[in-house]
């Protein structure tokens, strides 16, 4: 099923690979060329009662679809930050983003099994599918690229001195507005998104993305080096109750909460 976005003007963008990571989509295109050819020769008259960007592509088919919802989640998360898809470089709040060649390489060289021609030397069916999945890549790359730019500058502190206290409470809907697509776009577009900082870290772009979660972030965080203060903390127990500690969090860190958050602030530390 095409999804359609909220954008100044409709753009078909739903695309059943958004959201799957480039392994993933290694792991899809090795069974995908069967199902293509087959499809066009249980379709022979398709290509003349359709132009190419109709749902009639094997791209849009429902069998494609089901390959593409079974290799979802099938490769441990952990292992995208063995390979980063973007490098971001620069500082200062200026940042550039490019991404990984290596791992378009691996993409296009999948892809090359569609791109024949036939021997009259018109295109084949199969490349109708590869033109298709390219473009729609293309496009998530341009969205994925922007998003970490995005994100990096406006973290830019954050990733300075690496201290929760300094990440920005950025949602998913403040990336949403400056990419001009929705929030599940955006969800999908950033789902085991690995980006290598100038650093040399990699990192998941949705750990710039805190939303609520960053004030949890940063009370715990501060909670964290109150511990360090043998006058507040030692021996593993607090010489002081989570009421005593609300006005000692707002003088040093600037947190304002009530006792109970102290307590759940406690209790993620424990």
């Amino acid at each position: 099923m095409r999804l359609y976005l909220k954008q100044d003007l409709p753009m078909k963008i739903g695309s059943p690979i958004m959201g799957l990571s480039p392994l993933e989509l290694e792991l899809l295109l090795d069974p995908s060329l069967e199902g293509v050819r087959d499809f066009h020769e249980e379709n022979p008259d398709w290509k003349r009662e359709n132009p190419p960007e109709e749902r009639g592509n094997y791209f849009w088919q429902g069998n494609f679809l089901d390959d593409c919802k079974f290799v979802r989640g099938k490769i441990p998360r952990e292992r995208y930050l063995e390979t980063p898809q973007i490098f971001v470089k620069g500082a200062g709040g200026s940042y550039s983003t490019e991404y990984n060649s290596q791992i378009d390489e691996r993409i296009a060289e999948k892809l090359a099994q569609f791109k024949r021609t036939r021997e009259s030397g018109t295109p084949s069916v199969d490349k109708i599918f590869s033109k298709q999945f390219a473009k729609d890549r293309d496009w998530i790359v341009e969205q994925q690229l922007a998003i970490v730019k995005y994100l990096c500058e406006t973290q830019e502190k954050y990733l300075q001195n690496r201290n929760p206290l300094d990440l920005e409470p950025i949602k998913q809907q403040n990336v949403a507005e400056h990419i001009g697509y929705s929030t599940t776009s955006v969800s999908r577009l950033v789902k085991n998104l690995t980006a290598q900082l100038p650093d040399g870290r990699v990192i998941f772009a949705d750990q710039l993305i805190p939303g609520a979660n960053a004030t949890t972030k940063k009370g715990a965080y501060a909670l964290g080096q109150l511990r360090e203060d043998p006058t507040l903390y030692e021996n593993g127990s607090w010489k002081v109750s989570d009421a005593k500690l609300v006005p000692i969090l707002k003088e040093r860190f600037g947190i304002d909460v009530a006792r109970r958050t102290v307590s759940k602030y406690r209790g993620i530390l424990e």
